[in-house]
């Protein structure tokens, strides 16, 4: 490539600049080496790539479904499977090569950094058809259409949230991890924790938060199912599910547990001994006899079941 000289002179002077391009960095234009292979489409600091699971052959589950969709956005021509074979391992090679990485076929921080994309309304493409299809796998429901509208903002505001996220809408790292883990990223987050954690010890990249009170949490293996079921009462009742007031209403550490026994011993569970220690249960509140009468019905088939004698109030998920 060549670019013709603009000074005055006798003739015309043709500067040779294969060896060298132009980049716009921060406001400046900078001088740096041609490059053998495009530029990565995303330059996510390392730093906030923590938690992003490393994917290769043989690979399986939600955050491989994740990975596919974020190819084919990226233009791949990809089975989504949830299953990383070889066509998977393949895609991830030919982009590394096309980001101009190092073409090994394991999805690690750089690779991540390049696939996850920071979209905001009005973003349009293959890329936001993803971020879409990503969504509805953690439980959204919406249109796959191309198209960041009210309805994407919306879902992705209420992943952050669950996530205990700042919600703004945009999907970047953070958000994008929590979407590939299932949860606030990393840290066995798709696992039980009744079997995976001590009770009321659980890491806080476990828990996730209420949709619509982030203040409370509950584990991200119980979540799905718990916002599922609120968005299923509040069609019917349109309002959302009446979490009962208090900061203890739905996970409990061991000393929160602590000092409700040490308050009130015959109605509470032993410190070690709660379903709130395991962010598998939440009170809700059953005052206003609808409310009651549809939980009673339903709350069952979204893996939620009312097992304290006397606590009319306790839903604990044991799906």
């Amino acid at each position: 490539m060549t670019i013709r000289s603009t000074r005055p002179g006798p003739r015309r002077v043709l500067v040779p600049i294969a060896s060298s391009v132009l980049l716009l960095v921060g406001g400046l234009v900078l001088a740096g080496p041609a490059a053998a292979a495009p530029t990565p489409t995303a330059t996510v600091a390392a730093a906030s790539l923590s938690g992003y699971p490393t994917l290769q052959s043989g690979s399986s589950g939600d955050a491989v479904t994740v990975l596919q969709r974020l190819l084919v956005g990226h233009g791949a021509s990809l089975d989504v499977d949830g299953s990383f074979g070889p066509a998977t391992a393949q895609a991830v090679s030919t982009f590394q090569g096309s980001q101009g990485l190092g073409a090994d076929g394991i999805v690690g921080p750089a690779t991540w950094g390049a696939l996850v994309p920071t979209l905001r309304s009005g973003s349009t493409g293959g890329l936001v058809t993803a971020l879409q299809h990503v969504l509805n796998l953690r439980g959204a429901g919406i249109a796959a259409d191309g198209s960041f509208g009210p309805a994407t903002l919306a879902a992705v505001e209420q992943a952050q949230a669950r996530a205990g996220l700042t919600q703004d809408g945009v999907p970047g790292p953070d958000t994008w991890r929590a979407l590939v883990t299932g949860g606030s990223g990393g840290g066995g987050n798709g696992s039980n924790p009744e079997t995976t954690y001590p009770n009321g010890q659980l890491p806080a990249s476990a828990l996730c938060g209420v949709s619509y009170a982030s203040s409370w949490r509950l584990a991200c293996y119980t979540i799905d199912d718990y916002e599922a079921m609120n968005s299923a009462f509040r069609a019917a009742r349109g309002k959302n599910l009446p979490i009962t007031h208090g900061t203890l209403t739905a996970y409990r550490t061991v000393a929160d547990q602590q000092y409700l026994w040490d308050n009130c011993p015959s109605r509470c569970a032993r410190p070690g001994t709660s379903n709130h220690g395991f962010g598998t249960a939440i009170d809700i509140s059953v005052t206003i006899a609808a409310d009651r009468s549809w939980l009673e019905a339903n709350a069952r088939s979204y893996g939620f079941v009312q097992d304290v004698s006397g606590e009319p109030w306790h839903f604990h998920h044991v799906r």
